[in-house]
């Protein structure tokens, strides 16, 4: 057993706040500003867990902890279990004025008629120590939160086995109202619909004749590989953005068959690709169903 811990800090406007939601999205045990004397008694629970662990632990310096953050980090770096890595975010002093300018927040650091240019020197100042130990230093002044986030999730995806990048195939009916977290809606309401055969009128679309009898017409087949090829396309735009899923919405008028029949078979033609997810909102209203489908 391993656990690799990282231990985020730097200059406060740097992106701290994206690079905490960049690990949480890869699946990583993430802690908000520890007091560093808890540090490695935390570390040391952690040793005695089952299988590998990745931990991040988000450090500012409101309480001007320096001194003792630089004491917990020798004391980690003497478990030779544990294998500790120092993440240092900084940024010049001009884009982090701009940066606090913009955003209109208030600086950790800042005291009364101290300006904020003095404030942003203090705590480079004080932090400096911790830059020296650091074993990544990246200067964020040139990157946008979304170019920040992309930078983290391509260092450090490799370190866990989770795939950080889902897709939602979910059915829906319209007459129930359109899915608020929808990235993408298609409308399938011209296909054929079995509610008016009597003997599918009361089955589902995850249910084998109804399936077959939406894809029994040519003109499904035809709209299927038409959407699939521009689903081909779009998706892996999502993923190049950083996103860590995106929802397509399928809507039928009830949202029992074509819909389902539709998302079902497009999660199943996409799952060797991606982490897939059909999730079918109105096919039984009092029942959600969420059904996992995992790339190999």
């Amino acid at each position: 057993m391993s656990v690799n811990f990282y231990l985020v800090t730097g200059m406060s406007g740097a992106g701290k706040t994206t690079v905490e939601q960049a690990f949480e999205d890869l699946g990583y045990f993430v802690i908000d500003n520890l007091p560093p004397a808890f540090i490695p008694k935390f570390a040391d629970v952690l040793q005695h867990a089952n299988e590998e662990q990745n931990v991040v632990l988000m450090m500012d310096f409101k309480y001007n902890r320096v001194n003792d953050l630089l004491v917990a980090i020798s004391e980690l770096k003497e478990r030779q279990w544990l294998n500790t890595q120092i993440i240092f975010l900084d940024a010049s002093s001009d884009v982090l004025l701009g940066r606090y300018k913009e955003s209109r927040r208030r600086h950790p650091l800042s005291r009364p008629n101290t300006s904020l240019t003095k404030t942003i020197q203090r705590e480079r100042e004080l932090i400096t120590p911790i830059k020296q130990i650091a074993d990544f230093t990246i200067d964020t002044s040139l990157l946008s939160g979304k170019q920040l986030r992309k930078k983290f999730l391509d260092l450090f995806e490799y370190e866990t086995d989770v795939e950080r990048f889902s897709v939602n195939f979910m059915s829906f009916g319209f007459k129930h109202g359109v899915p608020m977290d929808a990235d993408f809606v298609v409308d399938v309401r011209f296909l054929p619909n079995p509610f008016y055969d009597p003997e599918l009128r009361t089955r589902t679309g995850i249910e084998a004749p109804v399936s077959d009898y939406v894809f029994s017409k040519a003109e499904t087949h035809d709209f299927f590989d038409r959407t699939y090829d521009y689903l081909a396309y779009l998706i892996p735009k999502y993923r190049e953005e950083g996103r860590s899923q995106v929802t397509i919405a399928i809507g039928c008028t009830g949202g029992q068959h074509r819909s389902v029949a539709i998302a079902e078979k497009l999660c199943q033609t996409f799952e060797s690709q991606f982490k897939t997810y059909s999730i079918h909102r109105d096919m039984n209203r009092n029942q959600h169903m969420v059904i996992n489908h995992q790339v190999d």
